[in-house]
């Protein structure tokens, strides 16, 4: 024990020699095996080049769209060199590469030029512009922008980066493939589609009639305009969903009464009273209405809860697709609306105009197959929708397609791209959410 006492510094040092060593030698080993991989590499490639390799098989899908490119005016290539009309005989084009360049529209030009070049450089004449409903080329990433649109936008779009098309370069809401799609500008924050195309329905429900019968005291009396009435009326519910019978109200009323619901704000009048022989039973109901719509009527027995006939839906506004905000549109941006009814302004600066807005009423929903709701653009909150006024289906809302998740670290400049704290997409007046 003594020696190791006097000796162990020098035996920890030769240990660490030891391992040093032992570090080295591996080092030594492992740049031998690279040197000797990398030779044997270029002595493959050369050998390939000494002595040339097999050709890759051409692919048969590139020539499987040349039949339907010959009938394409803009694809019109003269390729034997034919002279037609006043324009002299020179070849031009290649069939090879049908997707990726068109022929001039100016017929004393013809020159072939890119698909992606919006004005021929040989005559300066403007060329038609490329929309979603012709079909413009190759779509390398897959992500619904075509190549040749994706080439005329270098700053924010890529051939090959699929998510590029769910951003929102200039922030106006829409998303750039949606831009494409309507025909918009996605550079350009004062030009894109109708607004209503930023709505979504959550759901399409009907409300329960807030309003319940207790019974009836007929006073002894056989005139049913003095009969005493109990209703109640429900207020509010619980976590659960159920009546809270804390804050509901029961009141005596009469024949001609107008009882006003506190969730739907719906004002009904009792038109009817009396009493039917119900399974051999005495049984008492009454008949309420909807003041705004008169044919609207519910014959109510005691306890019974019926269902609102008016179909409503509960929307979302997108005001901001960026995910970083989507617990805070699900918060502000939701409303719901009836049937009929006209839906809150939507706003936005337009171009010259800071007070741009459109005007919605919701048409038609029904509940059938997950729901279908249609609402149509009308001039403004009072006019009546026509046969020439737009129509919009809208879709149901589904959170990961509705919104995008911000590119890290790309050339849209990190999280959030384009988009600052806060979105600042379009807005929405009085939302009204219930």
């Amino acid at each position: 024990m003594d020696f190791l006492s006097r000796h162990y510094e020098k035996m920890i040092l030769g240990a660490c020699l030891v391992f040093l060593i032992l570090g080295l030698l591996l080092i030594a080993e492992n740049y031998e095996k690279t040197q000797d991989a990398l030779k044997a590499d270029m002595r493959k490639s050369e050998r390939r080049l000494d002595e040339g390799d097999f050709i890759a098989p051409l692919d048969e899908k590139a020539f499987a769209i040349a039949p339907a490119s010959l009938g394409d005016r803009r694809r019109a290539f003269d390729i034997l060199g034919l002279a037609s009309g006043n324009r002299p005989a020179r070849p031009q084009g290649s069939l090879f590469s049908p997707n990726e360049y068109i022929c001039c529209k100016e017929d004393d030009c013809r020159a072939i030029i890119l698909m992606s070049e919006s004005v021929c450089p040989f005559c300066k004449t403007e060329q038609p512009p490329l929309t979603a409903d012709e079909d413009v080329g190759e779509d390398t990433d897959g992500d619904g922008i075509p190549d040749a649109v994706e080439k005329k936008y270098p700053h924010f779009l890529s051939i090959d980066n699929s998510q590029d098309a769910r951003q929102d370069y200039d922030n106006d809401g829409f998303l750039n493939i949606e831009e494409y799609r309507a025909g918009t500008a996605m550079d350009n924050p004062y030009d894109y589609p109708d607004l209503g195309m930023l709505l979504r329905f959550v759901r399409v429900f009907q409300y329960d009639l807030k309003i319940q019968l207790r019974d009836i005291d007929r006073n002894n009396l056989d005139d049913s305009s003095r009969w005493n009435l109990g209703i109640r009326v429900e207020r509010a519910q619980d976590p659960m969903g159920f009546p809270d019978p804390k804050r509901s109200m029961n009141r005596t009323v009469q024949l001609g009464a107008t009882i006003r619901t506190i969730e739907t704000k719906t004002s009904y009048r009792v038109s009817q009273a009396g009493f039917e022989n119900v399974d051999g039973k005495e049984t008492p109901f009454i008949v309420v209405e909807n003041l705004s719509r008169p044919e609207e009527t519910y014959k109510l027995y005691p306890e019974q809860t019926l269902k609102e006939k008016t179909v409503n839906v509960e929307f979302i506004y997108l005001a901001n697709r960026n995910f970083n905000y989507a617990q805070n549109v699900w918060a502000r941006y939701r409303f719901r609306c009836g049937v009929g009814q006209v839906l809150p302004p939507l706003s936005r600066p337009k171009f010259d105009n800071p007070r741009y807005t459109e005007h919605y009423k919701l048409e038609s929903a029904t509940m059938d197959d997950g729901g279908k709701v249609v609402i149509v653009r009308i001039e403004n909150a009072r006019a009546e929708a026509t046969e020439k006024d737009k129509r919009l289906e809208v879709p149901k809302f589904e959170a990961h397609k509705d919104f995008y998740v911000p590119m890290q670290n790309t050339m849209m400049g990190g999280e959030g791209g384009m988009m600052g704290p806060g979105g600042g997409g379009p807005m929405m007046q009085n939302p009204g959410i219930r």
